[in-house]
């Protein structure tokens, strides 16, 4: 594959996995937490562990990490050709995985393992979900704007 067809390919690529996710990610925004709010912690709590379990599958994560991947080579591409509003949209695509990595996953293996109260994990889960789908939609907007 040579440059240029990576140069288009790469943020395209980045702003198809960008929205996807968002989508998965505004989707627990709007359905999912408030639907928690309606149950009892405990069950609230088994119910998101089951979730996150079933998300630990190679559907989902084949998606995840290839908008990972795709993120990461879009954003060293547009920096080698300083293209500041490519760099900051494939950032902020980026910014949703990291997130998820280093925040949402950690808070899920907590839940799970009871070393995490649900009153304690959902306000911090529900910021970081906020952000993670804030930056993967704007960045992704972003991206279509400069392609």
């Amino acid at each position: 594959m040579n440059l240029t067809l990576l140069t288009i390919f790469l943020p395209l690529l980045t702003i198809a996995t960008g929205l996807i996710i968002a989508g998965f990610y505004v989707s627990f925004t709007l359905v999912v937490f408030p639907a928690l709010a309606r149950m009892d912690d405990r069950s609230a709590s088994t119910f998101m562990v089951h979730v996150n379990r079933y998300a630990q599958r190679p559907p989902f994560l084949s998606l995840f990490f290839l908008g990972l991947l795709a993120s990461t080579g879009c954003l060293a591409l547009s920096i080698v050709h300083e293209n500041i509003r490519i760099s900051i949209g494939a950032a902020l695509v980026l910014s949703g995985a990291l997130l998820t990595i280093g925040v949402n996953v950690p808070l899920n293996r907590r839940l799970e393992q009871n070393s995490l109260a649900w009153a304690k994990y959902e306000p911090r889960w529900i910021r970081a979900n906020a952000a993670r789908a804030l930056g993967s939609s704007l960045g992704a907007v972003l991206l279509l704007s400069g392609v």
